[in-house]
């Protein structure tokens, strides 16, 4: 049953609500019903504000001064009202804060009374009438079903392709499962926010020279971010016989209707890469996180990344789900 935005409900519990019905089966195992919604309502408070918020798309808009589209509300997020009965709430991104490759992020969406196959289309068409100062070259969606959701939407004639996988496992689950074969040779221990900094920028400037494609999925923390970790005491060294070779750190942040914390750097220097370290970092890490009952470990990360996603599936996170990129025909895409 479709929501209305314009209902006395309102826009966050409609935007809430059709986000429910998108929903990995996992979160529903981790969670009841209430405490999804509400972790889901939480999630989505912050989108729901930035409709129509002048403050925000103002200074938006002043930190991509040289993009001429002078109307703060332009850079809010907005909602759209399809003509097949369906709505979209949406804003204007920029890949990697790169601005010759804007596109869409649908925040949520709701078919209304129409195909799914009509309301894609008719979504697609608003958005490029709507955002046409832009020249947006594609759209961004998140579906808890990636690959039954690009099935679909190729058939109705979009291109798509998987931005981030968005990996997850409740922490209580992830201490019972078997140890990593070099779970015993490795140590974590807390690290300082300035030596844990100096080792991401030389590891990730490493995988860099290798493959610069790397900078749009894989960065490090900002020392001022690695601070805020080694406070939280959840920035550790990982250490091999006694020799720093690597940094783990995570935060709390409660996203996507879970609870929990998010990995915020996970990287083993170039002489120690590829001999199953990480994983048994992972597993640590587990060990050491102060996680209440129903928190996860969660984090998106690229497909092309596979040596973290082999990593994250292998000591037990599982994907919940997808960020897709979506190109209509006839936008340019890039």
């Amino acid at each position: 049953m479709t929501t209305s935005p314009e209902s006395s409900v309102g826009l966050h519990d409609a935007i809430t609500t059709a986000a429910l019905r998108d929903v990995h089966p996992r979160l529903r195992d981790w969670y009841d019903e209430p405490t999804l919604a509400t972790n889901m309502r939480a999630h989505l408070a912050e989108g729901a504000e930035w409709v129509g918020d002048e403050e925000f798309g103002a200074a938006y808009r002043d930190g991509v001064a040289v993009i001429d589209v002078p109307d703060a509300v332009d850079w809010a997020n907005r909602l759209l009202t399809l003509p097949c009965g369906g709505w979209a709430v949406t804003g204007i991104r920029f890949r990697g804060r790169d601005l010759t490759k804007p596109f869409v992020e649908i925040a949520a969406h709701d078919v209304g009374d129409a195909s799914s196959g009509d309301h894609w289309h008719a979504m697609a068409d608003e958005i490029a009438r709507s955002y046409a100062p832009f020249a947006p070259g594609r759209l961004q969606v998140f579906t808890s079903s990636p690959d039954s959701a690009r099935v679909s939407l190729e058939a109705f004639g979009f291109q798509t392709e998987v931005d981030t996988y968005l990996v997850a496992g409740l922490i209580r689950e992830l201490r019972e499962r078997p140890r990593s074969t070099r779970f015993d040779d490795v140590t974590l221990a807390p690290i300082s926010a300035s030596a844990a900094s100096r080792l991401a920028e030389r590891v990730h400037d490493d995988l860099a020279e290798q493959n610069p494609e790397t900078r749009l999925w894989s960065t490090p923390q900002t020392p001022e971010e690695f601070d805020e970790h080694a406070a939280a005491g959840t920035l550790f060294g990982i250490h091999l016989a006694g020799r720093l070779v690597g940094i783990i750190a995570a935060f709390r942040w409660n996203a996507h209707g879970m609870t929990g914390f998010t990995v915020a750097e996970n990287v083993i220097d170039a002489p120690h890469r590829g001999q199953k370290l990480a994983p048994a970092a992972m597993q640590h890490l587990f060990e050491m996180l102060p996680a209440a009952d129903g928190d996860v470990l969660w984090g998106t990360i690229h497909p092309d990344n596979q040596p973290s996603l082999r990593n994250a599936l292998g000591v037990g996170r599982e994907i919940v789900g997808a960020h897709l990129w979506v190109t209509p025909a006839g936008w340019p895409g890039w």
